[in-house]
């Protein structure tokens, strides 16, 4: 017991260190794009967001509280991240560990790349970290002692990872398949109650909007099948766990045998956790931090075989150890300016300053890109919004829709599709502006259609009825001497859009605020690469295409 407490003192000195190294990280790496995004979130408090649950905006809205600045949306991950690492210790450690097998735990830790990233940097993976490795110690305390006390704190856990990121049900799920026994048991199923009630609000939420994040992922995220989605997952997967690492989990994972419950339930989590996420390139880009959570569990397999292990003692002191300097490097570089500015760890504050400069007190408006919004505003401080495009996806700022505040009202687009902008050079940077004094989006306008089928040459004429809602509370003018409303005719299939042009049979001049109006249009098939589409209706501004009706399946012979 004297040597487990000489190790603790260990571990929690290593920790600290870490927190500060991370802290000083924090404090001097330049905010990410997603991160500025975050910060939104925290300024709008809800029980749920577009694109993930809410977590992370309580956590940026809390470091808001406490500091400024970069620090003001990274605290509370730099604050969590120590306690992440210690709940895995606290779950592995026994009455025989000494201070070397801290030494050893605490570079396995470290050595994990993204792992080591997402203790500076604010995404919904670092409460993910936080709640998965309070619920490995519970889970394992539970199916040791099969106490009710924790149960309930795995349902506790089990909702804070679900409130984090969806990525919680994969880590369950595997949780449920390793150990089946599991639904079985009463008390396990008195913890998933727990959950479900805490999460309770989250799924009213879910409800009231349409599953709107659910549709975004599982939906709106599919693609093409391309080989390189396959190929590209295993180099990726060596980034985000470290080449030395990984080569020492996968020699764990099939050297060793796993009779004991828990450690087979890590194994299936990193194995069913990598192998799910490759499963899933078949449809789609995976992206490579996605597989993260699954470095705790890996931690462990390394930790508890290393113990036993003199190849993995020599092959961390020759390779895992030698790579943390490798690590400690790039680190040092992220606080630099010495990466290019176009992967987006530098350089950006002096150009949103800039267009602040032009902006004045106006708000600023973007199309398509959620990022230029977010990271206007957090370097400026000043009002923003994004107008969502076709060819881009939604954002949350579709659920804000923070342009009805300014239907008529002087505005700065930064755009350089919006016809007259001015290439502005200001600080040293050359920004595409235009300003105007009676601004006017149809981004919340509705329209409802209906085909006569959905089979079609090419070169087909169509026709189809249609109706105009307008929810505004103002007018709109589809002859505005500036922003002219146009319809389209939106062709989409594996995030690649087409728009071609529509002709009304009834030109439409103004719809008043509140009013509908219905007429026709005819379009013409265009001749396009594939056979199965999805169609909708759009109205276009001069700098954006919006997302104005439902998509509806079409084939094009």
């Amino acid at each position: 017991m004297r040597e487990r407490g000489q190790a603790d003192k260990l571990l929690i000195l290593l920790l600290t260190s870490l927190f500060i190294l991370n802290l000083l990280n924090g404090l001097f790496m330049e905010i990410l794009s997603d991160e500025a995004y975050y910060k939104l979130y925290g300024e709008h408090l809800d029980w749920g967001y577009f694109d993930h649950p809410p977590l992370t905006g309580l956590l940026v809205f809390l470091s808001g509280l406490l500091f400024k600045g970069e620090l003001g949306v990274r605290f509370m991950t730099i604050l969590m991240q120590p306690f992440t690492i210690w709940f895995i210790w606290l779950t592995v450690r026994s009455s025989y560990t000494t201070k070397k097998d801290a030494l050893m735990f605490f570079i396995f830790s470290c050595s994990f790349v993204m792992l080591s990233a997402y203790g500076f940097i604010t995404t919904p993976d670092a409460p993910l970290l936080f709640f998965t490795a309070l619920f490995l110690l519970f889970y394992k305390k539970f199916i040791t002692n099969n106490k009710l006390r924790d149960a309930l704190m795995i349902g506790v856990c089990m909702a804070g990872m679900a409130y984090s990121k969806y990525h919680a049900f994969i880590i369950i799920g595997l949780v449920v398949l390793s150990n089946i026994k599991l639904l079985k048991q009463t008390k396990f199923w008195i913890g998933i109650l727990m959950a479900i009630t805490l999460y309770l609000p989250h799924i009213i939420w879910q409800i009231s909007m349409g599953f709107p994040t659910f549709q975004f992922h599982l939906v709106s995220r599919t693609a093409r099948f391309k080989i390189t989605y396959l190929l590209e997952y295993w180099p990726n997967q060596l980034a985000v766990f470290n080449p030395f690492t990984l080569f020492a989990i996968f020699y764990a994972i099939f050297k060793f045998s796993f009779k004991d419950q828990f450690e087979k339930t890590a194994v299936t989590i990193v194995m069913g956790m990598l192998l799910f996420f490759w499963a899933m390139g078949f449809k789609q880009h995976v992206e490579p931090h996605w597989t993260v959570a699954a470095s705790l569990p890996a931690l462990i397999i390394l930790y508890e075989k290393s113990k036993n292990s003199i190849f993995l003692r020599r092959f961390t002191k020759r390779f895992i150890l030698p790579s943390l300097g490798l690590i400690f490097i790039a680190r040092i570089v992220l606080v630099t300016n010495l990466l290019p500015e176009h992967l987006g760890f530098n350089g950006k504050k002096a150009s949103y300053m800039a267009a602040g400069d032009i902006a004045g007190d106006l708000p600023a408006v973007y199309s398509g890109s959620f990022q230029n919004a977010s990271l206007y505003h957090f370097f400026t401080g000043k009002q923003s919004f994004v107008l969502s495009s076709v060819t881009r996806r939604k954002t949350q700022f579709d659920w804000w829709q923070l342009e009805r505040e300014y239907q008529n009202e002087p505005v700065v687009i930064f755009n350089e599709n919006m016809p007259g902008h001015k290439n502005i050079t200001i600080h040293g940077k050359s920004i595409a502006a235009y300003k105007t004094n009676n601004f006017q989006s149809v981004s919340r306008m509705n329209i409802d259609f209906s085909l006569a089928n959905n089979n079609f040459l090419v070169n087909d004429t169509i026709t189809l009825n249609f109706t105009i809602h307008n929810p505004y509370m103002v007018d709109i003018d589809f002859n505005h001497s500036e922003f002219p409303v146009t319809l389209s005719a939106v062709y989409y299939r594996f995030k690649k859009t087409y728009i071609h042009p529509c002709r009304l049979i009834n030109p439409i001049d103004i719809i008043k605020a509140g009013d509908s109006v219905s007429g026709i249009l005819t379009t013409v098939i265009p001749k396009l690469n594939d056979v199965d589409y999805k169609f909708a209706l759009s109205l276009t501004i001069p700098f954006n295409t919006g997302f104005n009706s439902n998509f509806v399946p079409i084939k094009i012979n």
